[in-house]
């Protein structure tokens, strides 16, 4: 890993499945449990600007309880228990030299839910900033950018990605976004009726581009 990488951080881009048990109304998400473990994997064998890491060194962020529990079961599994593992809440006022993001959701069909109860990192900027904060050297995000970028904070990470080469994973177009839609959700945080904005916006074709 070389020190341009340790600066900037990444974005892997991963279409996996979230899921719940049963007894647990909290999601997992399988596959970036398993792509996170393999980047844990790799960094306690690499070094980071001339020098190995250490398990304490690193912090592994993800906004479900469900998830967080399953990657504290494998650590332990991989005699990695030193490896900080929790919700964004958890790592508020706290840093490490690395942290890797596991952002779990990848189904269209939950994202109400998601908006509605304030779950997740979605339409959420202050777990958003708390989050993209943690890392001293190295940010890894995990997640499904076709279900991110249809928040704009995540958007606006995904186009910062993708400009700087700092993109990786599975291919996915990138929708633009317009100034309108930030007004729109400026508004809606604010409890403004927004009737008047969108139908003057509804006209354009550039609308269908979102």
């Amino acid at each position: 890993m070389d020190e341009k990488q340790a600066r900037r951080g990444e974005f892997h881009g991963i279409v996996g499945r979230d899921e719940r048990e049963a007894s647990s109304p909290s999601f997992f998400n399988v596959q970036e449990i398993d792509l996170v473990l393999s980047y844990v994997g790799k960094l306690l064998q690499d070094r980071l600007s001339g020098r190995k890491i250490n398990q304490k060194e690193i912090g592994i962020v993800t906004p479900y309880r469900k998830q967080a529990q399953k990657f504290k079961q494998a650590m332990k599994k991989k005699n990695w228990q030193e490896v900080s593992v929790g919700s964004v809440e958890e790592f508020q006022g706290q840093e490490r030299l690395i942290i890797i993001i596991s952002t779990v959701r990848s189904s269209h069909e939950l994202l109400e839910d998601d908006y509605k109860f304030r779950l997740g990192f979605l339409d959420n900027p202050k777990r958003f900033n708390v989050a993209m904060t943690r890392a001293k050297s190295l940010l890894i995000v995990v997640g499904n950018p076709n279900i991110l970028q249809c928040d704009y904070y995540w958007h606006q990470l995904l186009n910062y990605c993708h400009k700087n080469d700092a993109y990786r994973g599975v291919k996915f177009p990138l929708h633009k976004k317009s100034p309108v839609d930030r007004l729109i959700k400026d508004m809606k945080q604010l409890n403004i009726n927004t009737d008047v904005v969108n139908s003057k916006e509804e006209g354009p074709q550039w609308r269908g581009e979102l």
